[in-house]
């Protein structure tokens, strides 16, 4: 009779936080980086890994949208972030969630607004965990904690 070891025999993962792309890209929170595994579509690359962490502090979740942007949540400095992995690895767009001085729920996209004065929110909120709806139409939805 076999007698197995009680100790398990694969390699831990450092992160909890992974998502595929339609594309067969793989990203994976590791650390205060973000790594991507597979083809690189513009150079024809077959196969290769690419790290993200220019802009990044703390992420904590991440999701790839229907047109294969990554989508990141930065509990370091309370944003969502969006990288553009057909450009380069430095994002494209952010998102802030917070309160002004009236208690307002704002929802700042700093494509549209890219010169707010961030002295008028009040508070910020820290969005966790972060995920896309799929089809014409997305959306995004965030998660935060209840305080």
């Amino acid at each position: 009779m076999a007698v197995f070891p009680t100790k398990q025999s694969f390699p831990s993962l450092e992160s909890n936080r992974i998502a595929v792309s339609k594309q067969g890209q793989v990203a994976v929170i590791k650390e205060r980086c973000i790594e991507l595994y597979g083809r690189d579509v513009t150079n024809g690359i077959p196969w290769m890994v690419r790290k993200i962490s220019a802009s990044l502090s703390r992420p904590s979740d991440l999701c790839f949208a229907p047109n294969d942007a990554l989508v990141v949540s930065d509990v370091g400095d309370n944003t969502i972030k969006i990288f553009d992995l057909t450009r380069n690895l430095q994002p494209v767009n952010q998102i802030i969630i917070g309160h002004d001085f009236f208690g307002m729920f704002i929802v700042l996209d700093r494509s549209t607004v890219p010169h707010f004065d961030m002295r008028a929110l009040r508070t910020f909120r820290i969005p966790q965990n972060v995920a896309i709806s799929s089809g014409p139409s997305s959306q995004l939805f965030f998660a935060m904690p209840c305080w």
